[in-house]
């Protein structure tokens, strides 16, 4: 059957779509479509995880039995809003919903992100131990995080000529919470060191809501590997990456997350791969 030319008019349905108010109200289901491995570098809190590949079957939806399974852990009665990185793949996931019969609406890890509070961290040095390294060997891949420098501008003087600019130099953990905006600061007014806290507590607290990992891609883009990476002492973080590539240059992507917020440093270090070198010493040259 052939359809008649014609022109279709696209109309939006809002309805169908959840804005960064209405998910971040609390009240709503929170499914990831994303990878597994995409949402263990950062997601909405209270985000089910559930892959977008999971609803199909070769290219079809699975039955209701099995998507009834999958979703199991909603509750039918309230809404839900499905999420993947700009919504394309949320889309099977919401299809599948709907299907059976949720109220379900389509929304971006993007806009989320791109609403979401700036990490007030840096990356001040990053390296590779050994690099170049060999086909095959573990490659140990260290991060030295800090704060980002505060500048605070003073009340201008009494005639409106001039404004001072103070620079508060940030003593402590920047990965711990010590210095976060939220704590309070002592000044000492003799040298303009500025102490960081939080809740008046002298000591810094453990690092353990900051989590720290490395994606490591080739040259055409594609992921070759991922790295979580521990803290090792004060603000430095480390982890193995075992270079079971072929020789050439990798790129080192580092994606922090505190606080449900998260910060990506893209391309932060270039790692080159090498291959291995045959022992030909053992070889006796016969002949001349």
């Amino acid at each position: 059957m052939v359809l008649p030319k014609t022109t279709y008019t696209p109309k939006l349905n809002p309805g169908l779509l959840a804005t960064y108010d209405y998910v971040k109200n609390g009240k709503e289901q929170i499914v990831d479509a994303r990878s597994f491995q995409e949402f263990g570098l950062g997601y909405i809190p209270r985000a089910l995880n559930i892959p977008y590949d999971q609803v199909m079957d070769n290219s079809r939806l699975k039955s209701e039995a099995e998507l009834s399974d999958l979703f199991s852990s909603l509750d039918k009665m309230k809404p839900v809003v499905v999420y993947s990185d700009t919504g394309a793949q949320a889309g099977s996931v919401w299809l599948a919903l709907e299907a059976l019969g949720y109220n379900a609406a389509l929304y971006s890890w993007q806009d989320w992100t791109a609403n979401q509070p700036r990490l007030n961290i840096v990356l001040e040095d990053i390296r590779a131990d050994p690099n170049p390294a060999t086909q095959g060997s573990p490659v140990k891949i260290t991060a030295l995080f800090g704060e980002a420098k505060k500048i605070a501008v003073t009340s201008s003087t009494a005639t409106g000529n001039a404004t001072n600019e103070t620079i508060l130099t940030t003593k402590g953990c920047a990965t711990c919470g010590f210095g976060s905006p939220q704590g309070f600061a002592n000044i000492n007014k003799s040298n303009g060191v500025a102490q960081l806290g939080n809740s008046g507590q002298t000591t810094a607290p453990q690092a353990g809501g900051f989590t720290c990992a490395a994606t490591i891609k080739d040259s055409a883009g594609s992921i070759v590997g991922r790295v979580s990476m521990k803290r090792i002492v004060g603000d430095d973080y480390s982890g193995i990456w075992n270079a079971n590539v072929g020789p050439g240059a990798y790129q080192a992507t580092i994606v922090i997350s505190a606080s449900g917020l998260t910060k990506t440093f893209d391309n932060a270090l270039e790692i080159k791969v090498i291959g291995v070198e045959k022992d030909t010493s053992k070889y006796k040259k016969v002949g001349n």
